[in-house]
């Protein structure tokens, strides 16, 4: 079994899209992240579609779709999206950290679509970290970069 085998097998396109942070309504629609949309246009379940746009796909498709990568490397980022602790290896504190990472690009990615930046384009942004973030936004730049569309190396405001 291949790596787009082991994903299309066991990741829908609602899953894919609600780990990255798109907010999918109990009936299945959704803002499109393909375009400016307002309202949603866009129906997710094992697939998505858009009536707006006509993006289409399954759960590989809107990962590559959605951060501008090839097939494979879509499929590959959506296996290893974000890291699983063995059991036995418990780090609470570094847990806590990455979920506060993971809630600041699903924030970032909630104004860009609030502002109407589609996600081909970059934006620049200035992140203030409360007392005791400082070292956790300065790693997670590349994570911003990447997962956030940033364009430029992030600001602190401490």
């Amino acid at each position: 079994m291949n790596v787009f085998e082991a994903v299309k097998g066991n990741v829908t396109a609602r899953q894919a899209a609600e780990m990255y942070g798109v907010q999918v309504s109990r009936h299945g629609m959704a803002v499109c992240p393909f375009h400016n949309d307002k309202n949603p246009s866009m129906k997710v379940d094992k697939r998505f579609h858009c009536f707006a746009c006509q993006a289409d796909g399954d759960a590989v498709d809107f990962v590559s779709r959605l951060f501008g990568l090839p097939g494979k490397e879509a499929a590959s980022c959506m296996l290893a999206a974000w890291p699983q602790a063995l059991p036995g290896l418990d780090f609470p504190e570094e847990s806590a950290r990455m979920e506060g990472v993971m809630e600041m690009i699903r924030s970032i990615r909630n104004l860009r679509a609030g502002m109407n930046v589609q996600p081909s384009h970059k934006a620049r942004l200035m992140v203030r970290a409360n007392a005791g973030w400082e070292e956790a936004v300065r790693g997670a730049e590349i994570y911003f970069a990447r997962m956030a569309s940033v364009s430029q190396p992030l600001r602190r405001n401490i």
